[in-house]
């Protein structure tokens, strides 16, 4: 009698549990409603009534059927690559002879992918380097020449140069 009666006050304790957050559950959901503030129905006008008393005709533009013009293929960094580069690039490989049948969009579109990202990461690479720097250097190696040629003449001769302004171009 005594099981009984523990199981019967562990199912009303149970029973009062549920009960109690039922009640804070569905009367959060009450407050919850009362407090969207209602618009009177004479603000708002329907688009249709509003064409009728102004006198303007309904956009016709529904008549035409919807066409894609171009699309994001993918992005790599800063680089957009469009269906219509894909279709650009088959183009060019057809007019260069290349078999066509070979050659998936998707295939196509991972090589773009990937000269896109070798480009990217050129640009993040990249360093910047002055004339200067770039002269110096050049006569440096110029200079190397001569060491192990002998003299100028003798490394214009080699490199078939009438002077030095033309071999330094």
């Amino acid at each position: 009698m005594k099981q009984l009666e523990t199981k019967s006050l562990k199912f009303s304790k149970v029973k009062n549990s549920i009960c109690i957050g039922s009640v804070l559950f569905f009367s959060g959901f009450a407050t919850a409603q009362d407090s969207i503030p209602t618009v009177p129905n004479d603000q708002i006008e329907p688009m249709e009534a509003v064409a009728e008393t102004t006198g303007v005709k309904k956009d016709s533009s529904n008549n035409f059927k919807r066409i894609k013009l171009d699309g994001i293929a993918a992005v790599v960094g800063d680089y957009v690559i469009l269906d219509s580069d894909i279709e650009k690039t088959l183009i060019d490989l057809k007019s260069q002879g290349a078999s066509a049948d070979d050659i998936s969009h998707c295939s196509l579109l991972g090589k773009l992918m990937e000269d896109r990202l070798y480009a990217n990461q050129a640009v993040q690479d990249s360093i910047l380097v002055s004339d200067d720097e770039v002269n110096a250097t050049g006569d440096r190696q110029l200079q190397s020449l001569v060491q192990q040629i002998g003299s100028m003449d003798k490394v214009l001769k080699y490199y078939k140069k009438e002077d030095e302004a033309s071999f330094r171009e």
